[in-house]
């Protein structure tokens, strides 16, 4: 049997050493040494343009950018720096501002009515009349988003809404949308002129809808709304002819309570003797006072009065022929 053979012993191999950093011509180590970094300095701040100025410049910049930050115009101060340098004077300086797009943004509503020939707000009196119709719509609880914007107050203003007008469509936007009957006048606004309830105080700030329109609108829904509780489906054309009639809420609610009382019954009468009466003949009688749709429904209620006279029915009296209903 063959004796194995042993193995040989491993190699002697030394462990490998990391790499040494190369030699230095110029060092006596003959090592390289970490370059001399120096740290960062702050950067300059620049020194601000009007610190060169002379004091009265100085001055007149300083006044001239607070003045118009109160427009809402700091954006301008660049301009008025350059307008300063070049030694124009304060009065001037602001009307060359008047002639930047800056300007005529912020002043939109001037714009507006210079297109229209209507003469322009001065600075005061524009900012006087956008405060004034700011604070109508915030007592009104309306949304800010309605108001947040220059552009917003620009468009009033451009069409002269004055800030009066501003309250009373204020007014009806907060009837629409707070009053406790608001359901059934939001569905009349969008049934009858197309507003959404979450267009409705838009609709009526919006300044190409005068302010007869918009007491018009008022008054139609308004009436409407009595009607339909009255149980009348009322047309819109015939809300609108008694909001033109100026007739006051009282006089609607009257005259719709007294048409209730006999519209069905007289609908009925006129059925069975082949005529035509509707709810709207018997509104025009109680609400407008119309005499024609009277003397119809007297004659219908004679007629049937006819019918059971002498046979124990309804009598001529008990049908209102006479004065009465």
């Amino acid at each position: 049997m063959t004796t194995p053979r042993p193995f040989p012993n491993p190699p002697n191999i030394p462990p490998k050493q990391p790499p040494k950093p190369p030699r230095s011509p110029n060092s006596q180590s003959g090592w390289l040494k970490p370059p001399n970094i120096p740290a960062k300095k702050p950067p300059k701040v620049p020194v601000s343009p009007r610190d060169r100025l002379d004091p009265a410049k100085q001055d007149a910049y300083q006044q001239l950018v607070a003045v118009f930050k109160t427009y809402g115009l700091e954006s301008l101060s660049s301009k008025i720096m350059d307008y300063v340098k070049k030694g124009y004077d304060p009065d001037t300086i602001s009307i060359m501002l008047q002639e930047t797009p800056e300007w005529k943004a912020r002043f939109i509503g001037n714009e507006e009515r210079r297109k229209a020939g209507l003469p322009v707000l001065d600075p005061a009196t524009y900012l006087a009349t956008e405060t004034a119709m700011k604070d109508v719509l915030r007592n009104y609880g309306l949304p800010k988003s309605f108001y947040d914007e220059y552009r917003d107050f620009g468009r009033l203003i451009g069409a002269n809404v004055s800030p009066d007008e501003v309250a009373a469509r204020a007014r009806y936007a907060w009837e629409f949308t707070q009053s406790s009957q608001s359901a059934e006048s939001k569905r009349l606004l969008k049934e009858w002129y197309g507003v959404d309830d979450s267009f409705i105080v838009g609709a009526l700030l919006d300044p190409k809808l005068g302010q007869q329109a918009i007491e018009r609108m008022g008054h139609t829904v308004q009436y409407g709304r009595i009607a339909a509780q009255g149980g009348f489906d009322v047309r819109k054309s015939l809300a609108q002819a008694w909001a033109d009639l100026g007739l006051t809420q009282e006089q609607v609610t009257q005259g719709v309570a007294e048409a209730g009382v006999f519209a069905e019954t007289t609908e009925d009468i006129a059925a069975r003797f082949g005529d035509s009466y509707t709810e709207t003949d018997a509104l025009n009688e109680t609400v407008t006072g119309d005499a024609e749709a009277r003397r119809r429904r007297e004659s219908l209620w004679q007629k049937e009065a006819g019918l059971f006279r002498g046979q124990g029915g309804l009598r001529a009296n008990a049908l209102g022929t006479g004065d009465g209903y």
